[in-house]
């Protein structure tokens, strides 16, 4: 069997070759042909073929993508993935990166000194985490953490937030902080519940807010507005047709619907079994 026979490039090799190049150091000592890919992805992909035909347990994968540019590691992520799909065997793969943790996880660990800190699905790590740490580690950008205080008004109780250059606004607050005025609090949003949507304008636990901008960043489907709300920097992510200028004030909406009460970055670990 030759390496391209162990690595599966199939009917693609009956094309002529964009580049031939000598693989030393394999026990085959075989020509193969890269097409385009790196030469460290193309090692590495024969370096795993030959484990798919042993029909192992197992996998362990530490960072594989780590030395690639950020178009060869989107490619190789659908790649791993579609290997997964078609093998069906375990892989335990290690990455700081939260972009393949998401993507390529059915379940993901998130580690933190030895410690699983959490472990599930990708939408209940993003979605529901359990701290602060875990809350940081997934989203690009990352959760906002904006400091206020359980204030008691006539009707209920109510966070206090004030925008840059605006007046402050008072939004109720969620029912498992009743009883606790004057208690200091951190609210959690995601630049996702930030944001300029105009369909957001009349759900419910929706609120609306002006911002002074500092700062856009375009990013082509979206716009990551920058902004200062309680003394700390903010990112609101924004439809790309409504964004304002810098320094300029924009109306945002911002949803508290999915708020829940989390215990902070001290909360008790679990050891794996």
């Amino acid at each position: 069997m030759d390496c391209s026979e162990r690595v599966n490039l199939g009917k693609s090799l009956a094309e002529p070759p964009r580049h031939s190049i000598q693989i030393s150091g394999t026990p085959w000592g075989c020509r193969a042909c890269a097409y385009g890919f790196g030469l460290t992805v193309f090692r590495s992909l024969l370096l795993f073929g030959p484990e798919t035909v042993r029909d192992p347990k197992i996998f362990l994968f530490d960072e594989p993508l780590s030395n690639l540019d950020a178009k060869l590691r989107v490619d190789m992520r659908a790649e791993i993935k579609k290997l997964h799909h078609r093998l069906g065997t375990t892989i335990i793969y290690v990455t700081h990166d939260q972009i393949e943790a998401m993507t390529l996880g059915n379940r993901i660990a998130v580690m933190k000194e030895g410690d699983v800190v959490q472990l599930g699905t990708p939408k209940e790590v993003y979605s529901d985490p359990v701290n602060r740490y875990v809350a940081e580690f997934t989203g690009s950008p990352t959760m906002n953490f904006i400091p206020t205080n359980v204030e008691s008004q006539e009707g209920g109780f109510v966070l206090r937030l004030t925008p840059k250059g605006q007046s402050p606004i008072m939004i109720p607050a969620p029912d498992f902080l009743n009883g606790h005025e004057g208690k200091e609090v951190t609210l959690g949003l995601r630049p996702e519940q930030i944001t300029n949507l105009p369909q957001w304008s009349d759900a419910v636990g929706v609120h609306a807010i002006d911002i002074e901008v500092e700062v856009t960043e375009p990013t082509g489907p979206d716009t990551l507005v920058y902004t200062e709300i309680n003394g700390v920097s903010v990112i609101s992510r924004s439809h790309p047709e409504n964004v304002v200028e810098d320094g300029a004030t924009m109306p945002l909406s911002l949803s508290m619907c999915s708020l829940t009460r989390k215990p902070g970055s001290e909360s008790a670990k679990t050891r794996l079994p």
